[in-house]
C-alpha cells in the first residue's frame, strides 16, 4: 500500500510539474533575481574568511592508520581536509599546524624537506 501512494505521489508531482513548469521556472527566476545580491555578498564574505593570504604547513599523525605522517601545504586547511575525509584518508580529525608562511615557494621548500625525511605527502608524480 505504501509503494501505491508512493507512486501515486510520484506521478501527481510529475504531472503537477509538467502543468506548471513556465510558472514555476518564472518564480525561481524571480527569487534568484531578488536574493541575488545578498548571495553574492555571502559568498564574497565566505571567502574572504576561509582565503588566507598566508599558506599553512600542517601535519595529520598517524593518517593512515599504519603510523605514518602526513606533511602538506594549504591555502585553505578547512577545505583541505575536508578533501582528505572524502578520499577515505583515516585520523584525519587529529592535524596539527607546523608552520604558517606568507611565501609559497617557502612553504612548499619546507614541505618538500619533511617529505625527504620520510612523511609523506602529495606532489610524488606531479611535475610542475
Amino acid at each position: 500500500m505504501k509503494t501505491e501512494k508512493k507512486q501515486s505521489r510520484k506521478a501527481y508531482q510529475s504531472d503537477y510539474y509538467k502543468a506548471n513548469k513556465e510558472r514555476i521556472k518564472a518564480q525561481q527566476q524571480e527569487r534568484y533575481q531578488n536574493n541575488r545580491e545578498d548571495a553574492i555578498e555571502k559568498q564574497l564574505a565566505r571567502h574572504r574568511a576561509n582565503n588566507l593570504h598566508c599558506t599553512i604547513v600542517y601535519v595529520i599523525p598517524n593518517y593512515d592508520g599504519l603510523g605514518n605522517d602526513y606533511v602538506g601545504i594549504s591555502k585553505n586547511l578547512n577545505n583541505r581536509l575536508a578533501k582528505h575525509r572524502s578520499l577515505g584518508k583515516l585520523n584525519v580529525d587529529k592535524w596539527d599546524i607546523l608552520e604558517v608562511e606568507y611565501d609559497r615557494a617557502k612553504a612548499r621548500e619546507l614541505e618538500k624537506r619533511f617529505h625527504t625525511e620520510g612523511y609523506h605527502g602529495g606532489r610524488k608524480n606531479k611535475q610542475k
